[in-house]
């Protein structure tokens, strides 16, 4: 938006419609050589708007880099945590039944804010129209809940898979986002 009123600016301050209308009498009352005068001015002028218009595009284009590096580091981060989770899960499934329970229950909790995490980190991609990284981030997210549930219910196997679902999830998303 800010370019485009930029562009407006410019072509008031150039003064292009008064002189396409210039140059359109000109060429009606057959004065040629003013009216291509004109003519190069009015070019001139049009060209100074694109490469205003363009030069904004390329700072957006900057600034959207920018953000997918940013949202590349921390998608990292995330898979990372997502990695120690399910480690800590694959522990607790040799754990003694009553130890195990009380880490399955502690492992929910954790793994729905992972879960959270997940499901704003697709939102911000989506928004980035990174539609892909999103999409594998969303079922990573799902799987996400699964194994917190059933960490709830007291099923470490489940868990388990569940959390090493989510986490290939996030490493397809990864080498999406690297695309």
């Amino acid at each position: 938006a800010q370019s485009i009123a930029d562009a407006a600016a410019e072509a008031q301050r150039l003064a292009i419609s008064a002189a396409m209308r210039g140059c359109a009498e000109s060429f009606q009352e057959n004065r040629m050589g003013q009216a291509m005068a004109a003519q190069k001015q009015i070019g001139e002028g049009l060209q100074a708007l694109l490469d205003i218009l363009s030069g904004r595009r390329q700072q957006e284009l900057s600034r959207l880099m920018n953000k997918l590096e940013q949202a590349q580091a921390e998608l990292g981060e995330l898979a990372e945590r997502q990695q120690t989770v399910h480690r800590q899960f694959a522990a607790a499934a040799v754990l003694p039944a009553a130890a195990q329970r009380k880490e399955l229950q502690r492992l929910a909790g954790v793994q729905t804010g992972v879960g959270k995490l997940a499901e704003q980190m697709g939102r911000r991609l989506e928004r980035l129209d990174a539609q892909r990284p999103a999409a594998e981030i969303a079922r990573a997210g799902e799987q996400m809940l699964r194994a917190s549930g059933a960490a709830v219910a007291g099923d470490a196997a489940e868990s388990r898979s569940a959390s090493a679902a989510a986490a290939r999830h996030l490493q397809a998303a990864q080498a999406e986002l690297a695309v």
